[in-house]
């Protein structure tokens, strides 16, 4: 009675079917199927357009074990039509100096990228001792504060997904990334999830890009 079916159709894209079927039709969306299907993981280009602002999300583990969590971490930008491009993925396991290495690598490689990394465990530690690096002067390396549980943070960019509204660019990481997604929230690790949440975060808190949901 109260929206017509455009309303509720324009509705049900900038929110995702998870989120749409919980809060207009009471029936939330099973999570046992997956959050992410595959095929929204389709579109892969060469390159990104020029000119896109940029931010990089790190998701940095505390052990190397063989069970334990992966570092990750993801650069992305918003185009002017509000398509996520997803780039220069990166996932292993490796302890304190050499994460310290590859974010100075990625620092020097990317000056003009906003470098978020999660404060929580020794987050800020790391930040600080990074901020102390003469290497890092000039770069843009902010504390991301994460107070939402991690279904909550990817409802920021997954209707985009849903919707065609997301590029990745092409790298050998693409895989690793697609399966990683198409088993979330129930995978055994959620690390490059996390580590992409933690790059739109950044993107719509220090650069004020944010994608569009005008479907």
């Amino acid at each position: 009675d109260r929206f017509d079916e455009e309303e509720l159709e324009k509705l049900r894209r900038q929110l995702g079917t998870y989120s749409y079927s919980a809060l207009y039709q009471q029936t939330p969306t099973p999570r046992e199927g997956g959050h992410f299907k595959r095929k929204w993981f389709s579109r892969i280009v060469e390159a990104p357009p020029p000119g896109l602002e940029w931010a990089r999300g790190y998701d940095l583990a505390v052990s190397t074990a063989e069970t334990a969590d992966y570092t990750a971490s993801f650069r992305c930008a918003f185009d002017k039509d509000g398509t996520l491009y997803i780039d220069g993925g990166f996932r292993d396991r490796i302890e304190y100096p050499d994460q310290r290495r590859y974010l100075l690598e990625r620092l020097a490689a990317e000056p003009d990228t906003v470098h978020g990394i999660e404060t929580a465990l020794h987050g800020q530690a790391f930040i600080q001792d990074i901020r102390r690096d003469k290497a890092s002067r000039g770069r843009r390396l902010v504390g991301v504060k994460v107070g939402k549980d991690k279904m909550t943070r990817v409802l920021t960019w997954s209707p985009l997904a849903e919707n065609g509204k997301l590029a990745l660019v092409r790298g050998g990481w693409i895989q690793d990334f697609i399966d990683e997604a198409g088993s979330f929230p129930h995978g055994t690790h959620d690390d490059q999830i996390d580590a992409v949440s933690i790059a739109v975060e950044v993107l719509g808190k220090h650069t004020g890009k944010l994608g569009s949901y005008g479907f």
